[in-house]
């Protein structure tokens, strides 16, 4: 498969719940394109941009303006493809991304990736409630309005597939998917409250 040209703004922003994939296929489209990754949280921690913990949720609480701000600073000075990788399209500045990409999951698998990764039981059903309701592609289809944007159901597809079903999307000029839904995700998370702690 031909890897797609670089653009002005070679810039993919990769987003979509913990448990999607995000850092992997970001990996993985990084090395196929010869780029690099920025992984937000990552960003913000070695930027001093993380202002406080949400115990209850477990998460650093980011200073979402101050990262934009970064990552402008950041961007512009790369070459190259770029994958940002973050759960907060928000916290990218729209100008220098060139495509958008939303990992999906469904529920089932997505709970089961989460348990297995030790996450309790309110924040994986935290998790399944931001991926039904596509917390993360509505807020980049919000905040980076009219970019190309790729909504990727990896559920059962492995990184490597993701990725390049993603390249090949770019290479074809793929402008806007439609957002994947779960119907029975709600019964997922009612089985998953009625188990056991």
């Amino acid at each position: 498969m031909s890897l797609p040209a670089a653009p002005n703004l070679p810039v993919i922003l990769v987003t979509g719940v913990p448990g999607s994939g995000k850092s992997t296929v970001s990996r993985i489209l990084a090395e196929k394109l010869g780029g690099e990754v920025i992984e937000v949280n990552v960003f913000a921690i070695e930027k001093g941009l993380v202002v406080g913990a949400d115990e209850d949720r477990g998460v650093h609480i980011l200073d979402i303006d101050g990262l934009r701000t970064a990552l402008r600073r950041e961007l512009s000075e790369r070459e190259g493809w770029v994958i940002v990788s973050t759960t907060y399209p928000e916290a990218v500045p729209a100008d220098h991304v060139s495509f958008v990409v939303v990992l999906r999951c469904d529920p089932e698998e997505l709970a089961g990736r989460l348990l297995s990764r030790k996450y309790e039981k309110p924040k994986v059903i935290e998790n399944l409630e931001a991926e039904i309701v596509d917390f993360c592609g509505t807020s980049a289809r919000h905040h980076l309005p009219g970019k190309p944007l790729l909504e990727v159901d990896t559920s059962r597809i492995s990184p490597e597939e993701v990725a390049d079903g993603i390249l090949e999307a770019i290479r074809k000029g793929v402008v806007q998917s439609q957002p994947i839904r779960w119907p029975r995700g709600p019964l997922v998370i009612q089985r998953l409250k009625a188990r056991d702690p």
